[in-house]
């Protein structure tokens, strides 16, 4: 991310301002990085924020952006979404379950060049952000709590049907020794 913000700004980008939400042994690396590469004024590392909170900072945002290669569930990935905010991610497992490149946001190999040129395409293109936010908006609600829920006692009932149709066989059926 911060090598991508570098380029960014490098290239002349649109002003942007870069939220990194989240906390862990690698900060002061990061912090350092920051600094070498003078994007001070373009990336904040905000640190832990309680999960209430979340909703307010990715309000402020107008694009989300992963570069991660490992996201398990793409739960992070998903609250953007249903934020509205079109995602700029690497192409990898959990990601590719909710964004849809080109609609959703944009997937891209895991390359800085290839993944900083989406960020900036997007960043200039106000009218294509816009269209992949209300995709991002409407794919999020495709997967909400309720929507989880109704599928999940869609398995139940199944599996009950099934094994209650195994048991019905299994009483038909005559074992001799």
């Amino acid at each position: 991310l911060v090598a991508a913000m570098r380029v960014l700004k490098d290239r002349r980008a649109p002003p942007f301002r870069l939220l990194v939400i989240g906390d862990g042994e690698e900060r002061a690396h990061l912090t350092q990085t920051i600094r070498e590469k003078e994007l001070t004024s373009e990336v904040s590392l905000v640190g832990s924020v309680p999960a209430h909170d979340i909703p307010d900072y990715l309000g402020l945002s107008d694009l989300f952006v992963f570069a991660s290669t490992s996201e398990t569930q793409g739960m992070v990935i998903l609250e953007a979404m249903a934020a509205g905010l079109p995602v700029v991610a690497v192409n990898a497992s959990g990601v590719d379950a909710f964004v849809q490149s080109r609609r959703t946001g944009v997937l891209t190999e895991e390359d800085v060049e290839a993944w900083t040129d989406a960020v900036h395409a997007l960043l200039v293109n106000r009218s294509e952000r816009n269209a992949m936010a209300r995709a991002a908006l409407e794919e999020a609600r495709h997967h909400s709590v309720e929507r989880f829920s109704t599928d999940v006692v869609r398995v139940y009932q199944f599996a009950m049907g099934a094994h209650a149709r195994s048991n019905r066989q299994k009483a038909g059926t005559l074992r001799v020794n």
